[in-house]
């Protein structure tokens, strides 16, 4: 199947590569191509601005220095597996997946992988996103709903507290009022 868009020899070619480059430097995501090595060969400005690294440092670089240090082995094997049969696909599926920044931070990430064939050769893209702020945003409704649970369950104890001091008091009262000192004198 040939590749979409116009062909490489004509003005317009120029012009579509411009419209993909500014495509990919213009997209929220962190968006990095890796070889068939797992060498890294593109990354975008959000690349730079999520792990704090210049492109050029990523250049030719493994994918997994972008990784923390107990997973980059293991993940070694992950994309050799991947490498036999890629597809587009969520990284990670059902687990959390963290990254590494250039200063050793870990940030919680979303990755979607897509294979794509350029000269013949298949490399993957990898669409990258920080969610940090979502899992704080998370967290902070976890948190008001443990507190609203709470919250809940001392009112209902103080429902039932309150409903068995009015029995008590009702009690009291109807003792109170059936008693013999209180029926009037002469009835």
């Amino acid at each position: 199947m040939p590749e979409a868009g116009p062909a490489p020899w004509s003005e317009e070619h120029g012009q579509f590569l411009a419209l993909a480059v500014r495509v990919v430097e213009a997209t929220p995501n962190a968006m990095i191509v890796v070889d068939h090595r797992g060498r890294i060969v593109f990354a975008n400005a959000r690349t730079e601005i999520l792990f704090g690294y210049a492109r050029k440092e990523l250049f030719d670089r493994p994918i997994e220095v972008l990784l923390p240090r107990s997973l980059r082995s293991h993940h070694r094997g992950l994309r050799a597996e991947y490498g036999w049969a890629p597809e587009m696909r969520p990284m990670g599926a059902g687990r959390r997946v963290r990254g590494v920044r250039k200063d050793g931070s870990e940030v919680p990430l979303e990755v979607g992988l897509s294979p794509l064939t350029v000269a013949g050769e298949t490399m993957i893209l990898s669409s990258i996103r920080d969610m940090s702020d979502q899992l704080e945003a998370q967290e902070r409704q976890n948190k008001v709903e443990r507190a609203l649970n709470t919250l809940r369950r001392s009112l209902a104890e103080l429902d039932d507290g309150a409903a068995c001091a009015v029995a008590t008091f009702d009690h009291v009262i109807a003792g109170v009022t059936t008693s013999p000192e209180s029926t009037p004198r002469g009835a």
